[in-house]
């Protein structure tokens, strides 16, 4: 199979699109949800917000880290921690002022 590598560039890349594709994923989810549990009432926040679902989405990248763990793929799970720190980087830059400052 074509994921059944052991190269940086594909845990790079799989590292890179399972957050990508999960949070897409993640907030229909969130979506149907909400309209399920609240049918019809206007609620003044929504119950996901979407920087939980960001982090979420970023956790997903604990599934292929484990699965190229039990395989022994060392270079592959270098490739998915190098695509996830660059993500966690990134969210911390953009979000990181939102979440992490006293009130």
């Amino acid at each position: 199979m074509f994921f059944n590598r052991n190269a940086i560039w594909m845990g790079i890349l799989v590292g890179l699109a399972l957050p990508f594709a999960g949070y897409g994923v993640l907030l229909m989810l969130a979506e149907r949800v909400e309209t399920v549990l609240f049918q019809g009432k206007e609620l003044a926040e929504p119950v996901f917000d979407g920087i939980t679902l960001q982090v979420l989405a970023l956790c997903l990248n604990l599934i292929p880290l484990h699965v190229y763990n039990k395989r022994r793929y060392v270079l592959s799970m270098r490739g998915v921690l190098i695509a996830t720190s660059l993500y966690a980087l990134a969210w911390v830059f953009l979000f990181g002022s939102d979440v992490l400052r006293p009130e």
